[in-house]
């Protein structure tokens, strides 16, 4: 291994890799490894091993619990063991258990929490006379030669090698990428692009999925030859991306191709709504506090568990959801002791993904009508009937009627309403409206055609001509079904042979 590190650096210099960017495959151990890659807030890392009885889910844990697990886990994963390279969920949900102690939770796409790296994996295991220098030397000259960063991570796989760009979030440096649905997409797109670019080099075009595996680090690849069969990460750069810089870098658009018809822009309005709908509890929340000057028995533990979802729906991180609360529970009397304020604060979790009513959380926290009153954003009053409205618009029918003189239909009433006043009705609004006028407007008293859009009184003559008619033909047919009857028993009782 330092014979390969050295050629490294000689294949860097040779190439002139900027040194500055390059620090010549630092070798990393397992656990650093994997704590380089899942670090963000929350983040769990599964694993998986494939062994003689096929593939075995391994369970997952938090990344923060990894350090003090590992020296027992890492026994089970000697040969043929994968991780995730994104990161999942906490899923207190899950109660089934692993062969290794370990929660079984789902590792699919649409459990992701982070997306840490964008990976491309350069697989030569049909090569009879692999070289990892070679192959090693091939992907820096492509790397200088399309103008490509400088991968994070360099991964000797047995078979292979695999470059890893670490990703961070563009507006907040210090977590990954959430694994949001265009986020994972843009991801994949760029992957892609990668293995397009690297396809001369036996890029695998099945890597470029959120959900992917790899081997862990110092485990044994079984398939690859002895020299080369153990897996070994390396630091290639210090440097981390977003995924605009990615995409940026590579030609890849950082938004999904629109379709014809297909509505790109965001809907600002609704972006707005969505957002205020847990902003105006939060400051709600917030100022019955002040109103209230802290919460009493029987309010206390609800008001903590409010409060931490209240943070949760506005995207506020652990941290800064169990600081709150303690600075709650301080205003508290009785006082709450830290441990209920925790407990209180983790049972919020799973509530993060359900939608709380206002009525709902003004019955936790026993919030009077006149608190109500008092905090309109949050409890809006409910708007009462817009009987003004209903007025000055039965106003404008009765001015059309008495203008035209005669009973119009509801078509040609509904029209003069939208071009003469502005007022966009539908029939059955004005129809609503003239029943409730008849008696007050002479001409509605006795009308040529009934007021309701479904007629239930006499047909005209038209309806009755048409019925008329229609009542004709069932006749015919049923005249010539049995002429074609008795033509047909005729048939049958000639004798045998006759014409």
């Amino acid at each position: 291994m330092s014979s390969l590190i050295h050629n490294t650096a000689r294949i860097a210099e040779q190439i002139a890799l900027p040194p500055q960017t390059v620090s010549l495959l630092s070798p990393m151990s397992g656990l650093e490894a994997l704590t380089a890659l899942h670090y963000g807030a929350g983040a769990a890392v599964a694993f998986a091993r494939c062994g003689g009885d096929g593939w075995e889910e391994c369970g997952a844990c938090l990344a923060t619990e990894l350090s003090g697990l590992w020296p027992a886990l890492k026994s089970h994963f000697l040969r043929d063991a994968y991780f995730t390279l994104a990161s999942t969920y906490h899923q207190h949900w899950v109660t089934r258990i692993s062969a290794l102690g370990l929660p079984l939770w789902s590792r699919k796409t649409k459990q992701l929490r982070w997306l840490n790296v964008v990976a491309l994996d350069l697989d030569r295991h049909q090569d009879s006379n692999f070289s990892v220098e070679r192959l090693l030397e091939s992907f820096w000259r492509e790397l200088e030669a399309q103008a490509i960063p400088l991968p994070t991570f360099v991964v000797f796989s047995g078979r292979g090698i695999w470059a890893l760009w670490q990703i961070v979030n563009d507006k907040n440096p210090s977590q990954p990428v959430p694994a949001f649905v265009h986020k994972c997409e843009l991801a994949q797109r760029i992957s892609h692009e990668l293995v397009e670019r690297f396809a001369s080099l036996g890029a695998d075009h099945n890597v470029t999925d959120s959900a992917r595996v790899m081997r862990v680090p110092d485990s044994v690849n079984t398939k690859a030859a002895p020299e080369n069969s153990r897996v070994r990460f390396f630091r290639a750069s210090a440097t981390t991306y977003t995924l605009p810089e990615l995409a940026a870098a590579l030609g890849v658009r950082a938004q999904k191709v629109s379709l014809p018809g297909e509505r790109i822009a965001k809907d600002h309005a609704k972006a707005n709504a969505a957002a205020m709908r847990w902003r105006h509890p939060l400051d709600g929340f917030r100022a019955l506090w002040r109103m209230r000057g802290g919460f009493t028995k029987f309010t206390r533990r609800p008001a903590i568990y409010v409060y931490s979802l209240l943070l949760r729906k506005n995207r506020a991180t652990p941290q800064q959801i169990v600081t709150s609360c303690m600075e709650l529970a301080e205003s508290f009397t009785p006082a709450l002791s830290p441990v209920d304020v925790k407990r209180a604060v983790a049972s919020s979790e799973k509530a993060i993904r359900y939608n709380v009513s206002n009525a709902r959380l003004a019955a936790m926290l026993k919030i009077t009508t006149e608190e109500q009153a008092a905090l309109p954003r949050w409890f809006r009053p409910k708007v009462k009937r817009k009987s003004a409205q209903i007025t000055a618009r039965r106003a404008l029918i009765a001015q059309e009627l008495s203008s035209l003189g005669v009973r119009p239909s509801m078509r040609r009433l509904v029209r003069l309403l939208a071009e003469k006043h502005g007022v966009t009705v539908s029939r059955f609004t004005v129809a609503k409206d003239l029943r409730f006028m008849g008696g007050a407007i002479p001409l509605l008293k006795e009308p040529r055609a009934p007021l309701c859009i479904s007629r239930k009184d006499a047909p005209t003559s038209t309806e009755r001509e048409f019925k008329t008619r229609k009542a004709g033909k069932r006749q015919r047919r049923s005249g010539s079904t049995r002429r074609n009857t008795r033509n047909c028993s005729k048939t049958s009782t000639q004798p045998e042979g006759t014409a």
